[in-house]
């Protein structure tokens, strides 16, 4: 959402209604006082004079009202000449369309809930948004760079703004958001808008990208949930090819994309049913033929691998699967 054009639009926009509000004013006051008119009367003929309809007098003007009709006309007329060359202009400019586009966007993202907040749309914020995609995940993009704003044509949800005010990351919905992704480069940024994301919603989760462990120490110490290095990362999956090529490959491919029916997902434990929770692993996907269980993630927050099939649902936060999308989709859809 561009601030420079919205701040310029409402501008022109405010200074139009000044002018109309100030002339009828004017106008209405004036025939009052040299014409003896009621409110009403005074009102009606300013009107039909301002836009020169041509329609009579409530009654004939004597001399002091002529004048006046004159010097009301005159001003309407330069008003008039303001107005259709600041509308022309933002017509011409696309200024118009930008801020009710602008406008709309404002109101969607007020009714959005459970969203990801990606703040910056470089390389690093691109992916993220791309994967996000590929999992349905409602997203809103904060970015101060207008002019990616305008040659991106796929994502509508943009906040063109500093995202270390509490004002932009206000009207990126982060009170009712799930998670923030802090994509900057800069690590004082991200430092920055994770406090910020975390006194205005103390239960989002946030997922900031670092240069240093230093920097990762920091995020951490104020509540960052997930912290990223990419070129840590990086030299982690390029090791992996060296070492055990074939198995990064196959991790690769684990992931939810139309052309891969293979994927690697997990099931949120508290979102299944509650007659479900009284019983094990096993039992709970005894029907799935085509479903492998990887893992789980107990309560407690331990990860276990093995054995886990006697483990009751109740026990568990998340259960870590892998098979097909359709085979999966069909098992969250019988659990939920």
């Amino acid at each position: 959402m561009s601030k420079p054009e919205n701040k310029i639009t409402q501008s022109h926009l405010f200074k139009v209604i000044i002018f109309i509000v100030g002339i009828i004013c004017v106008g209405t006051i004036g025939y009052s006082l040299t014409e003896n008119y009621s409110l009403l009367d005074a009102f009606y003929m300013t009107i039909i004079t301002i836009t020169t309809v041509g329609f009579g007098e409530v009654k004939p003007l004597d001399d002091a009202g002529k004048i006046f009709t004159i010097f009301l006309l005159f001003s309407s007329f330069g008003f008039f000449a303001y107005s259709i060359s600041v509308i022309t202009s933002l017509v011409i400019d696309g200024k118009f369309a930008a801020y009710y586009r602008d406008l709309r966007i404002k109101k969607e993202i007020k009714k959005m809930k459970r969203h990801t907040i990606v703040v910056g749309y470089g390389r690093n914020g691109k992916q993220a948004i791309q994967e996000l995609d590929l999992y349905h995940e409602p997203v809103v993009i904060i970015d101060s760079n207008v002019i990616v704003q305008e040659t991106n044509t796929e994502h509508k949800k943009w906040i063109i703004g500093d995202a270390t005010t509490d004002e932009i990351l206000t009207e990126a919905g982060i009170k009712e958001a799930k998670a923030i992704i802090n994509a900057l480069p800069n690590d004082a940024d991200n430092l920055y808008i994770s406090i910020s994301a975390k006194s205005l919603n103390p239960d989002i989760m946030i997922i900031s990208r670092a240069s240093s462990e230093s920097a990762e120490r920091k995020l951490r110490a104020v509540g960052v949930s997930h912290v990223i290095m990419p070129e840590k990362v990086g030299g982690i999956y390029m090791a992996g090819y060296v070492a055990q090529a074939d198995l990064t490959e196959f991790m690769n491919h684990l992931r939810i994309d139309h052309s891969n029916p293979g994927i690697l997902t997990e099931i949120d434990c508290h979102q299944i049913n509650a007659k479900h929770h009284q019983t094990n692993v096993e039992n709970l996907l005894s029907k799935e033929q085509n479903i492998n269980v990887l893992g789980v993630k107990l309560n407690n927050n331990q990860f276990v691998i093995a054995p886990i099939r006697a483990l009751a649902i109740g026990e568990i936060e998340k259960i870590f699967i892998m098979g097909t999308k359709k085979d999966i989709d069909e098992l969250k859809i019988r659990l939920q």
